[in-house]
């Protein structure tokens, strides 16, 4: 990975990007994390704001990347706002800071990739990525470019870490998800389409032509 990458920032103390070099486009990959809604300086809203921003700035300098944010949003998005959350989403309503992480999809062009997938059915907490005393929460999200939902994979939560700590599911889960590079499907043209012009083909000027132009290329790279 570490020969992949091209650049990367970080955006004060709650963000940091890289660029990475992909196979067919290049990987933008912002790390963010948004404070809860009591905490002030800065405050929910203004660190959303502040990430909008960046997103924008990054889109204008690399417009052919694809975008991906990682999150610890800290809010509560209800399931099924199509097509920005897809309906694997536990809430069933916004919080303050939903409404304002789905402006945020909205202005960016993004979507909530994580909600759009079902956890595995041995998964007993579903897509929660959070639990404290026994009551579970999803507020960290995995989103990426619209154009870019089709090469989105499948996306569990992992508790490993908590279960190294505490021997049971609780306090923050972590977020995988798969992706793959996709290219647009070559089109097969019909004959007519091609227009192929087959009678020169056939032509004995034509063929002593390509036979001068052959000979006169291989003369020149030899």
């Amino acid at each position: 990975m570490a020969a992949r990458l091209i650049t990367w920032k970080a955006e004060g103390t709650r963000f940091v990007w890289v660029r990475l070099e992909g196979q067919f486009y290049n990987i933008l990959f912002i790390s963010a994390y948004i404070p809860h809604k009591t905490k002030v300086n800065p405050t929910q809203s203004q660190s959303l704001s502040a990430l909008e921003r960046l997103c924008h700035t990054l889109q204008a300098k690399y417009p052919k990347d694809q975008l991906l944010i990682g999150m610890d949003a800290n809010a509560k998005i209800a399931r099924s706002q199509l097509p920005y959350v897809g309906k694997y989403m536990m809430h069933y309503q916004n919080d303050s800071g939903g409404d304002r992480l789905m402006e945020l999809m909205q202005h960016t062009n993004l979507v909530a990739a994580s909600t759009h997938f079902a956890s595995p059915k041995s998964q007993s907490l579903g897509q929660a990525t959070y639990t404290k005393n026994g009551l579970p929460g999803q507020f960290y999200y995995i989103m990426c470019s619209r154009k870019h939902m089709s090469n989105m994979g499948r996306c569990r939560v992992l508790w490993n870490r908590s279960l190294d700590a505490h021997a049971e599911k609780t306090d923050h889960g972590l977020v995988r998800m798969y992706i793959r590079f996709r290219i647009k499907a070559h089109r097969k043209l019909s004959d007519s389409a091609r227009a192929f012009n087959r009678a020169a083909l056939k032509s004995d000027e034509n063929r002593d032509l390509l036979i001068q132009a052959y000979i006169s290329a291989r003369d020149e790279y030899d």
